[in-house]
């Protein structure tokens, strides 16, 4: 702005022209400031002294009313005992070799108290996860997870199998802060060498359920136990003592530190008579054999009756069972017309074939039924006359005609119509009889005799 004269305004005279018009009733200028009245400056003192009367009663009553009771909460939620599983005890067979191995592995377990803590979208949850594992949604609800995804159905813990690979643990791990409820866990899993043929012999593993801590109390604190054979056998000293780790969380619920507060044991070790060449030897044979029919093979060292082969077939993969194998895939297993999971070895009921034929000529040597050097026809065959039908007889076979023999002949080529003759008795030669081959078979037939004469 220019003056009358020309030149550019001072500062000075503008405020030079505003002071002057300062108690001017006519000049707007005089009005450009005014105090508040009291009323409103009182208003917002009380509004202050209101609110930092509120936050100081508010941080009193945390820090000496409840300072205690919060400070304990911050350690609860600043440590967590965390079980620590030990290893199974190794199974070796006669020569020392390993039959089954303890390698690392890592899962996770679903915590239904810290999950209800932080969240209720189950869905969102296993969702998220079932992206993470590469698995549909079934596969959640074959552990335990509700259907209809309502967490007051889920059991309080559900473990998922041990065997992630190191690229999803972390992966998993970097997502834990958006996964409520998800920890991860480390063990050990079972691995055997030769999994269906060593199936029913060794058995396998699996979860301890609800109705093995009925039976079983003190296994709260474990994760698997022996479900079948040697390994439930001998599952008090396989499985040994499981720890327990003391481990620190930052604020974002990361594992900071951690210190053992219970070591773990491992279980003892196992040896057993069997031969682990062998075994497998006799499944493939097996395998080869049967023609896509069931069958067993026990193999027993004469000398001492020490095992050294037990082989059913069809065995099952005991590396998946009691793991990883799904719903779907198990009732596969069981609907299976050989029954992979039958026991033929011990469980079977079969005919006896020529291995009681050794059994049948010592009971007739003890009870002097026949002189070792009698000779004894063999034309290949027996017939023995029906006594309810007249006329009518059985036809019992050899497997080829052995002509004259006698007792150490019939042992050598297994001929069958000398055993059936010394042992059920025919024409004029007597025979043992079913209840004296039934005791000696049982092992009472030598005492009986003793008591008898």
């Amino acid at each position: 702005k220019r003056s009358s004269v020309g030149g550019f305004l001072d500062p000075d005279e503008i405020l030079a022209d505003s002071f002057s018009n300062l108690n001017s009733p006519f000049n707007a200028e005089g009005k450009l400031e005014r105090s508040l009245s009291r009323a409103p400056s009182l208003v917002f003192l009380l509004f202050m002294a209101a609110g930092f009367g509120y936050l100081l009663w508010k941080s009193s009553g945390l820090q000496i009313a409840k300072g205690a009771l919060l400070y304990n909460r911050s350690q609860e939620n600043r440590f967590l005992i965390r079980p620590v599983f030990s290893p199974r005890g190794m199974i070796y067979d006669q020569k020392d070799r390993p039959l089954v191995e303890n390698i690392p592995s890592w899962g996770l377990v679903f915590s239904k108290d810290r999950f209800s803590a932080r969240s209720k979208d189950l869905t969102g949850l296993l969702k998220q996860l079932g992206g993470l594992l590469s698995v549909p949604q079934d596969y959640f609800f074959d552990l335990g997870f509700p259907e209809d995804y309502d967490i007051k159905k889920s059991p309080a813990k559900i473990f998922m199998p041990q065997n992630i690979s190191l690229d999803d643990l972390v992966t998993i791990a970097s997502k834990l802060d958006s996964l409520p409820g998800i920890e991860i866990i480390e063990g050990s899993r079972r691995v055997y060498k030769d999994p269906y043929a060593l199936s029913h012999l060794l058995g396998f593993v699996g979860k301890v359920s609800q109705e093995d801590l009925q039976k079983k109390p003190f296994l709260k604190k474990e994760l698997f136990m022996g479900k079948s054979g040697v390994e439930a056998e001998y599952d008090n000293q396989l499985r040994g003592t499981g720890g327990r780790r003391l481990v620190e969380i930052d604020a974002r619920g990361h594992e900071t530190r951690f210190k053992f507060i219970e070591e773990p044991k491992e279980g003892s070790s196992l040896k057993l008579t069997v031969d682990g060449e062998m075994q497998k030897l006799a499944y493939d044979l097996l395998k080869h054999y049967t023609g896509g029919n069931g069958g067993s093979v026990i193999a027993l060292d004469p000398r001492d009756g020490s095992i050294k082969t037990l082989v059913s077939y069809p065995g099952f993969n005991s590396n998946e069972v009691g793991y990883n194998i799904s719903k779907k895939e198990f009732e596969k297993v069981i609907r299976d017309p050989l029954k992979p999971l039958f026991n033929r070895a011990v469980a079977g009921e079969f005919p006896s074939g020529s291995i009681i034929k050794p059994f049948t000529a010592a009971a007739a040597l003890q009870e002097k039924i026949i002189d070792p050097e009698k000779k004894i026809y063999d034309p290949g065959f027996i017939e023995i006359p029906n006594p309810y039908r007249s006329g009518e007889s059985h036809i019992f076979k050899d497997w080829r005609p052995h002509g004259w023999i006698n007792f150490y002949d019939a042992i050598a080529l297994s001929a069958n119509v000398y055993f059936y003759t010394i042992g059920g008795g025919y024409k004029e030669q007597e025979g043992l009889g079913i209840y004296k081959i039934k005791n000696y078979l049982q092992g009472r037939g030598v005492y009986t005799s003793k008591m008898q004469s």
